[in-house]
């Protein structure tokens, strides 16, 4: 009897099986994130990608632009990034309507796209049907996921699992089947791993670790094409946005070590669901994330996977996140877990493979199952509107980033109306300070316009004048000729023109400006 129902179950998996693992994550994807559609954005990166006009911009711009397709960026007093594939994405998205709910529909959908791809991989070189299935499931319903797909940007790094884990398959394919095909498809996706994300260039450590492991004759040609590559890749880069070649790399690894508590915090994450929303990482974070990277250090080492299998699904997870360590997280920012959390799942899962009890292992994944799904629900909803979302990080109150978290959650409550508790944390913030923080200055003169103190307004707005100068510069016209000194109303009048370069957009931007002051 159990020889029929092995056949049977063998037959169905060959027959219907990928039909199965497809309908299965559909149905668990929609469960668990079709509430994001209904969700507004974070109030973080997504309200500039939801506000993008795609009509006025082609597809070369797309291309030779930064993120935001924008050349003034000083209001994000940040780093700029060049991220044409995620830009691509929102313009196909607005194709259909571009509103909130279509990028969230699309977001769950990447997220269905990889944790399919995941299955494809896993199956292929790694576990029988069982087992990549239950990992996949295990991938999918990561509460540290919602990162990924309930923050519209987080998309980013779905996409890059695309064409991440594809262009690591299409490399195995070359190397056991010896297919120039298979090559350049590999290069290919190694491309567009780069026009979506930085990390892509991890790809070169893998392929050229398991090309010389292989002693593949076109090895040396292989690293030359990873070499050229690169180097276009980081001419373009720069060229399109130099800020971020501006942080100093001596700098950089001198910090490194003080900054490992961020690795720490992620690893705590990914193996104990601790989901939280602020940079701040605290001791016992830090003990506990110690202690998970012991435990991949574990699996790994008591694996069934093969010894240079051992290595890589040890190593990644730790080199991406190191990369992903150049730029500190503004907040928590989960969204950089999601491949590394896949190289996790197949040292784990290899682990799990020594317990001969399947039933002892069905009702461990039932059980993580179901706390996955809890804690995805309670935490997703953090991402419910800008209100939400940055309250839920004040609360974590210590932030790596307080003053910057802080001036975007008082800007939300002033366009949410809030006034009152947006003037005390603006206040806050301002003697945190010491009144030397430029985007906080600009939260201080929004308060004096509200307040009809257009002086002031005008004094602090002069002293950030290089901050957004033709945001800046409108509201100084308007305060000027509010207070009757129409001689420096005419001159940033004048430099508005200069900016702009239109008198007829310069009159639309000031008409909005004296709504809103009048307002």
């Amino acid at each position: 009897m159990k020889k029929v129902v092995n056949n049977i179950y063998n037959l169905f998996t060959i027959k219907y099986g990928t039909l199965f693992v497809f309908t299965a994550l559909f149905i668990l994807s929609v469960f668990l994130y079709s509430k994001t559609i209904n969700f507004d954005i974070s109030g973080f990166d997504d309200e500039s990608f939801s506000q993008i006009s795609f009509s006025k911009y082609s597809l070369k711009d797309i291309f030779t632009k930064n993120v935001f397709l924008s050349d003034d960026l000083s209001l994000s007093n940040r780093p700029v990034f060049y991220r044409p594939v995620l830009i691509l994405s929102f313009a196909i998205d607005s194709l259909i309507k571009q509103n909130v709910q279509v990028f969230h529909t699309t977001n769950i959908l990447l997220h269905l796209a990889c944790s399919f791809i995941f299955f494809v991989f896993l199956k292929r070189y790694f576990f029988n049907f069982e087992f990549s299935f239950l990992a996949t499931v295990l991938f999918l319903l990561h509460p540290a996921n919602i990162f990924t797909v309930a923050w519209i940007p987080g998309r980013n790094d779905s996409l890059l699992f695309i064409f991440f884990i594809s262009s690591v398959i299409f490399l195995f394919e070359y190397i056991n089947k010896d297919k120039l095909f298979f090559l350049c498809l590999h290069f290919v996706l190694f491309v567009l791993s780069l026009l979506t994300k930085e990390t892509g260039l991890l790809i070169i450590l893998i392929g050229t670790y398991y090309l010389l492991i292989k002693k593949d004759k076109r090895t040396f040609f292989i690293i030359c094409l990873y070499a050229v590559i690169t180097t276009v890749f980081i001419i373009i880069y720069h060229k399109i946005t130099p800020s971020i070649f501006s942080f100093d790399i001596n700098k950089y690894f001198s910090h490194l070590i003080c900054d490992m508590k961020f690795l720490f915090d992620y690893y705590f994450t990914l193996y104990f669901y601790n989901i939280h929303f602020s940079s701040y990482v605290k001791n016992i974070n830090i003990v506990f994330g110690i202690f998970a990277v012991i435990l991949s250090f574990v699996f790994a080492l008591f694996s069934k996977l093969k010894k240079k299998e051992k290595i890589i699904c040890f190593v990644m997870p730790v080199l991406l996140l190191s990369f992903s360590l150049i730029l500190k997280p503004i907040f928590f920012q989960g969204n950089r877990l999601y491949i590394p959390l896949a190289f996790i799942i197949i040292t784990f899962m290899s682990f799990i493979q020594n317990f001969t009890n399947k039933k002892l292992v069905y009702l461990f994944f039932l059980c993580i199952s179901f706390y996955s799904v809890s804690v995805s629900f309670d935490k997703m909803i953090c991402f419910q509107n800008p209100l939400i979302f940055f309250e839920t990080i004040d609360k974590e109150k210590e932030n790596y980033n307080v003053d910057f978290v802080s001036n975007l959650y008082s800007y939300n409550l002033l366009k949410f109306g809030n006034y009152e508790k947006a003037k005390l944390k603006i206040n806050e913030v301002a003697q945190l300070t010491n009144y030397q923080n430029p985007f906080n200055l600009y939260m201080l003169s929004l308060i004096c316009i509200y307040e009809k103190n257009f002086e002031q307004a005008a004094n602090y707005l002069e002293e950030i004048i290089n901050l957004d100068k033709k945001d800046i510069c409108c509201k100084l016209v308007v305060c000027y000729e509010k207070l009757g000194n129409f001689e420096k109303s005419l001159y940033y009048y004048k430099e508005l023109v200069y900016i702009t370069g239109n008198e007829k957009d310069v009159e639309s931007l000031l008409d909005k400006q004296r709504i809103m002051l009048n307002d």
